[in-house]
C-alpha cells in the first residue's frame, strides 16, 4: 500500500491530467442533464459513432445475454457471435457492480476508462522515455488531441470549424477506450517483462493479450503481429531468451483464446457466414497498402530516434513496422480488412507517442530545459484546446436532437413495465435502436442488426420493404425512388460489400437495383393487412410503436390486428393482437 501511495504521490500530475481528460469526454452528457432538467426523461445525447449499437449490447449483459449472438433479434440469441463480447461485459458488470442502469453505467465508463487509458499510455511512454512531461503530453494528445495529425483537421480548425461533430473518439463506449485499455497495457507488461525479466509481467502480458481477442479483432491481430516483428528482431541479435519469453506469452495468449476459436469454428460453419463476411467488406484482394500515416512516421523515427538504448529502439522498431504488416496481410491471405480501424486505433495513438518522445528528445539535446517546458505547454494547450472544441461543437449540433428525444422517455418507462422481457417491438429507425437500450424488448430490426449472422437477406429485404410501404411508395414510382436511393438500399441489404469492392455504395449493379424493384412491386399485390399481419407473425412481432410526428404517413390505425395501449405526446403504442378480425375495407 505505501509503494501505491508513494508512487501515486511522485505521479500525481498524471493523476490530475487522467482526471480532467475524463471530465472532458464525459462532461456533454452530463452538462446535458443539467442544462435540461425540467426536461429530461433519462434518454440520453448518444450522438458518438456507432454509440447505440455499443449501448444496445451493454443492455443486452445487462438483460443476461452475455453471449451477443444478436442483441436486437429474438431469433439469434443462442447463435456463435460474430463481434467480441468482452468490452460490453467488463461495462454492463460494472453497471451492475455499482447497481446502476444503462444510463448512468455508460456515463460511468465515459469517465473511468479514459482515466485508466490515460495511465496507461503515460506508463508506457514513461517506460519508454524516463520522463515524466514527455509522458504526460503524448497522453493527452492521445486522449484529446490525435486528431491534429490530420491535414485536413487543421485546416478546418484554424477556420474555427470543427473537425468532427460526434464527439471525440474516446465517448466512445467500447472502442477505443477497452481496447486502448487493452493494447497500451498489453505493450507495458509486454515491456516491463523483457526489461526486468519478471513472471508476474509476463503473466500480466499474457492476460492482456489473450483477453484482447475477445474484445477486438484489430487489437488481437495487430499485437501478435507485433510479438512475431519482436521474436525476429530478437533473432537477428540471437537473443534466445527474449524469443523464449515472447514466445511464451504468444502461446499463453493463445492458450487464453481457446474458447474464441472454437466460436470462430461455429462462426465460419454457419450457414449465413459466407454473406456477413460481405456485409463486413472483407472482399478479395492482394493490393499493397503503404500508409500515409506509418510511412514517413517510421522515416522520422529510423532518423531522428535515439539508438544508443537497443533494447528500446528494437522494441519500438518492430511496434512501428508491424503496421506495415497488418495493413498488407491481404497480399498473403486475399482478403481486405477494413484499415481504417488499425489507422484510428493503433497506428494514430502510436503516432502521437513517438513524435512526442522524438520531439522532446531533440530539445533535450539542446540542453534547455524551458524549451521543453515551453513546447510541453503549448502541446497540451494545443490538445485540450481541440478536445473542449470538439465536445463543444458536438455538443452544440446534436443538442436539438436529443431534447426532442425526451419525449420517447414515457413510451420506453411504460414498455419496462407493461411489456415481457424478450418480447418484439416494431418501430421507425430512429425509435428501434434506442428501445434497444433502454428496454428489454427485442425489435424487428434496426441498422446495426445487419452485422449479426442471426440477421438473414430476407430479414434485410422484408424491413426495407415494410418500411417503403408504410411510407406509401406505389408500384409506378418504385424505379425513379430506388435508383434515387440506391445509397441507402444498398448499405441497407449489403452493408460495405458494394463501397469496399467499387469504391462507393452506389456502385451496386443495375441488375441487383432492378431486380428489387420488381420484387417490391411483386408484394404491393398482397393487401396491406394481410402483409403486416404475416410479416409480423413471422418475425414473432409483439408492439407497434407509431411516431405520428415524424412517421405520418404510416396510419397503423388502419390495421385491425392493432389495439391501442398508450399515448403520449404523438407516440402510439399498439399490441399485436394476430387472432383479430379483419376490416372489411381498406
Amino acid at each position: 500500500m505505501r509503494k501505491i501511495i508513494s508512487i501515486a504521490k511522485e505521479h500525481k500530475w498524471a493523476i490530475i491530467f487522467a482526471l480532467f481528460c475524463a471530465f472532458i469526454i464525459m462532461a456533454p452528457q452530463v452538462y446535458f442533464r443539467f442544462a435540461h432538467k425540467d426536461i429530461y426523461q433519462g434518454v440520453e445525447m448518444m450522438a458518438a459513432s456507432d454509440e447505440t449499437a455499443y449501448l444496445s449490447r451493454v443492455r443486452e449483459v445487462q438483460d443476461g445475454h452475455l453471449s451477443l449472438a444478436n442483441p436486437f433479434l429474438k431469433e439469434a440469441k443462442n447463435g456463435p457471435y460474430i463481434l467480441p463480447p468482452l468490452g460490453e461485459i467488463i461495462v454492463g458488470y460494472l453497471g451492475k457492480i455499482f447497481f446502476l442502469d444503462i444510463r448512468n453505467t455508460i456515463l460511468l465508463s465515459r469517465f473511468i476508462f479514459p482515466f485508466l487509458d490515460f495511465l496507461l499510455i503515460y506508463s508506457f511512454v514513461y517506460l519508454l522515455s524516463k520522463k515524466k512531461l514527455t509522458a504526460l503530453v503524448a497522453s493527452t494528445g492521445v486522449i484529446l488531441g490525435s486528431i491534429l495529425l490530420n491535414q485536413r483537421a487543421i485546416f478546418q480548425l484554424i477556420k474555427g470549424v470543427s473537425p468532427r461533430l460526434d464527439f471525440l473518439i474516446f465517448s466512445r463506449p467500447i472502442i477505443p477506450s477497452i481496447h486502448i485499455f487493452l493494447f497500451f497495457g498489453f505493450l507495458t507488461f509486454c515491456w516491463l517483462f523483457l526489461e526486468r525479466k519478471t513472471l508476474r509481467w509476463g503473466l500480466l502480458a499474457v492476460l492482456f493479450l489473450g483477453s484482447s481477442f475477445y474484445l477486438y479483432f484489430y487489437t488481437w491481430s495487430f499485437l501478435y503481429v507485433f510479438c512475431g516483428m519482436l521474436c525476429l528482431f530478437f533473432l537477428i541479435q540471437k537473443k534466445w531468451n527474449d524469443i523464449k519469453r515472447m514466445m511464451s506469452v504468444m502461446l499463453g495468449g493463445i492458450v487464453l483464446a481457446i474458447p474464441y476459436f472454437f466460436n470462430l469454428y461455429s462462426v465460419s460453419r454457419n450457414s449465413s457466414y459466407a454473406e456477413m463476411s460481405q456485409r463486413f467488406g472483407f472482399v478479395a484482394s492482394r493490393d499493397t497498402v503503404l500508409g500515409l500515416l506509418i510511412t514517413p512516421l517510421l522515416i522520422i523515427f529510423l532518423v531522428f530516434f535515439q539508438k544508443q538504448w537497443k533494447e528500446r529502439f528494437v522494441f519500438s522498431l518492430a511496434l512501428l513496422f508491424t503496421p506495415f504488416i497488418v495493413l498488407n496481410q491481404q497480399i498473403i491471405t486475399g482478403r481486405v480488412l477494413i484499415n481504417a480501424h488499425y489507422h484510428w486505433y493503433c497506428h494514430t495513438p502510436l503516432a502521437v507517442i513517438f513524435l512526442t518522445i522524438i520531439l522532446f528528445e531533440l530539445l533535450a539535446k539542446t540542453r534547455k530545459r524551458s524549451l521543453e517546458k515551453i513546447a510541453a505547454f503549448l502541446m497540451i494547450c494545443a490538445s485540450v484546446y481541440v478536445g473542449v472544441f470538439i465536445q463543444r461543437a458536438s455538443y452544440d449540433v446534436r443538442e436539438k436532437d436529443a431534447v426532442d428525444s425526451q419525449r420517447y422517455g414515457p413510451v420506453f418507462e411504460w414498455l419496462n413495465k407493461n411489456a415481457g422481457k424478450d418480447q418484439v417491438v416494431f418501430a421507425n429507425d430512429n425509435f428501434s435502436p434506442m428501445a434497444a437500450v433502454y428496454t428489454p424488448l427485442n425489435v424487428f430490426y434496426c441498422s446495426p442488426a445487419i452485422y449479426y449472422l442471426g440477421t438473414t437477406g430476407e430479414r434485410l429485404q422484408d424491413s426495407l420493404f415494410s418500411s417503403y410501404r408504410l411510407n406509401g411508395l406505389k408500384a409506378e414510382e418504385t424505379q425513379q425512388v430506388f435508383s434515387d436511393q440506391r445509397v441507402r438500399i444498398s448499405g441497407a441489404l449489403y452493408a460495405m460489400y458494394y463501397r469496399e469492392t467499387t469504391g462507393g455504395y452506389e456502385g451496386m449493379p443495375e441488375a441487383v437495383l432492378e431486380k428489387l424493384v420488381q420484387e417490391y412491386q411483386g408484394a404491393l399485390s398482397i393487401p396491406p393487412e394481410k402483409y403486416y399481419k404475416d410479416l409480423w407473425e413471422k418475425y414473432n412481432v409483439d408492439y407497434a410503436v407509431w411516431d405520428k410526428q415524424n412517421e405520418p404517413q404510416w396510419q397503423l390505425n388502419n390495421f385491425s390486428f392493432l389495439e391501442e395501449a398508450y399515448q403520449n405526446k404523438g407516440l402510439i403504442i399498439y399490441r399485436f393482437n394476430p387472432n383479430a378480425q379483419p376490416k372489411l375495407a381498406q
